[in-house]
């Protein structure tokens, strides 16, 4: 009876062929980078075609927030993003997770701000609550709708970055540690990488966005989702902090709204245009935090990760689709032998295949 294989470590073939081989990592590189496109541009086609089937906004260029959408398009808006978000994810990484583990999610993102962009600037937001009369609590219902976003964005960020960490573990035979090097639990650590991502994106959001131009506001989200989340993976890289990023442009966006809720005067929500000294944190609205800012998140992790690895993993073929949607008792890793119970044996059939002792 043939062995089964052994799992592949760094010193295997295969995986040194995948790190050290400048032609096969390139050829790699370049799939990922087509199967990326294709999935963001399907992601953006399908989100484009589904507001204008809903007529999401209803005012297109003037309601950039789903919860002010008239009638029941507050609640069409809302499901219709969380089933899209996961759709698109689902697709991407049918498309894109073969090279790119994190295909699925950053696809659903970009795709995600197609909304954004048709709803314009947040200033809009603000003359629709005045004219409403709802005043400084569209900052509360802006951070309500944050919330309601990032369920699926949330959700499904940490399946996908998860499963990646185990995967990649697996396939190179090193299982993360359950303590840090120097000693730190593993949840301090976690925690320490997500207080410095939210930390340095916000003062990046606060730099950044001094417009509420829809252009400025999705780059000035971008970039500091970007710059946050890669510093806080560099630093914190060995606490595995990785499924946890989906926190920081959470927690700007939220806190960015109580803050302006808090602070900001009566004649702010008058003219739209908002000022004070947390203002660009709410001139993004919750469709640009879950989407543009989602995705500078996944790519600050990816360029902060060793990606050796994810390179040497994905030419192996460890990542699919199954690998990320199934449960993990009917799957395995290209190349790690598969977990297998023995058939009980009988007492001679025992000893006969034990060796034979010296006398």
């Amino acid at each position: 009876m043939s062995e089964s294989p052994a799992p592949i470590n760094t010193s295997s073939p295969v995986t040194n062929a995948a790190v050290g081989d400048p032609d096969a990592p390139q050829g790699h590189r370049r799939l990922a980078q087509l199967s990326v496109l294709a999935a963001a541009l399907v992601s953006l086609l399908a989100f484009w075609w589904a507001g204008n089937l809903l007529r999401i906004p209803a005012e297109r260029g003037y309601e950039a927030s789903l919860l002010q959408q008239p009638g029941t398009g507050r609640a069409v808006g809302i499901i219709a993003a969380m089933v899209l978000f996961v759709g698109c994810a689902v697709v991407g990484q049918f498309i894109g997770g073969r090279w790119w583990a994190y295909a699925g999610p950053f696809a659903a993102a970009v795709g995600l701000s197609a909304w954004s962009a048709r709803g314009g600037p947040s200033r809009y937001v603000y003359f629709h609550a005045e004219s409403a009369g709802a005043g400084k609590t569209v900052f509360l219902q802006l951070m309500v709708e944050q919330l309601l976003l990032f369920i699926p964005v949330a959700a499904v960020w940490y399946l996908i970055a998860t499963r990646t960490q185990r995967l990649i573990a697996r396939a190179v035979g090193s299982p993360p540690p359950p303590v840090a090097p120097d000693g730190r639990p593993e949840a301090s650590g976690k925690l320490q990488a997500v207080a410095t991502q939210t930390i340095i994106m916000a003062l990046g959001v606060l730099l950044l966005c001094q417009s509420d131009i829809k252009r400025c506001a999705l780059a000035a989200v971008f970039f500091a989702a970007l710059a946050g989340t890669g510093i806080a993976e560099y630093w914190f890289k060995d606490d595995k902090a990785v499924p946890w990023y989906w926190v920081g442009p959470l927690a700007v966006g939220a806190i960015g709204y109580l803050m302006n809720y808090l602070t900001a005067g009566a004649d702010a929500v008058q003219t739209g245009y908002l000022t004070g000294a947390f203002a660009s944190l709410a001139r993004p609205v919750p469709l640009d935090y879950a989407s543009v800012g989602m995705a500078g998140a996944i790519v600050g992790a990816w360029i902060a990760s060793d990606r050796d690895a994810f390179h040497a993993a994905a030419l192996v073929g460890v990542f699919g689709i199954g690998y990320f949607f199934l449960p993990d008792s009917i799957r395995h890793v290209h190349g790690t032998a598969p977990v297998r119970t023995m058939p009980p044996s009988n007492t001679a059939a025992s000893t006969a295949s034990e060796p034979q002792r010296g006398r």
